[in-house]
């Protein structure tokens, strides 16, 4: 952020604000449900191009506009607070569709799977092996990682 020192910092900002089931021993702590009538809603708004998360259209366009390489193969969304993506991916086909977030919740759709940045991390680090997917998406998540936050 400062190119090896040569920009100055004017202010240090740092926000000690991390989740409070960041810790991975509460794996069991689930904090909500993703009910299938939340993901038909965004499905409703994808199917007539309204505009989603951030009020934007243009990720909805693009997705359908790549959907052969979508359709019938997975996804894995990086952050979210409202399954917007994840709708996309679901209307066009995705086969599994995995929601990593910094918060513990759960989906009632079978084809949908939310999983705790930690415990995926846990995860490969217990079994030495990364899951693998087709395709990933984020949208104004990852460039918070790092920062206090998370």
């Amino acid at each position: 952020f400062t190119d090896n020192g040569k920009l100055p910092l004017k202010k240090y900002w740092y926000f000690n604000d991390m989740y409070s089931d960041s810790d991975s021993e509460k794996k069991s702590n689930i904090n909500g449900i993703i009910y299938s009538k939340e993901i038909n809603y965004w499905r409703e708004k994808v199917v007539n191009n309204e505009p989603l998360g951030y009020k934007e259209t243009e990720l909805n366009k693009l997705m359908f506009k790549y959907s052969d390489k979508i359709k019938n193969k997975s996804m894995a969304v990086i952050g979210t607070i409202t399954p917007w993506i994840e709708s996309i991916s679901y209307e066009i086909g995705s086969s599994k569709i995995i929601t990593l977030d910094y918060t513990r919740k759960r989906y009632e759709d079978p084809k949908l799977v939310w999983v705790h940045v930690n415990d995926y991390l846990d995860e490969i680090i217990k079994n030495r092996q990364f899951e693998s997917v087709d395709n990933a998406a984020s949208y104004s998540s990852l460039e918070h990682a790092g920062l206090g936050k998370y």
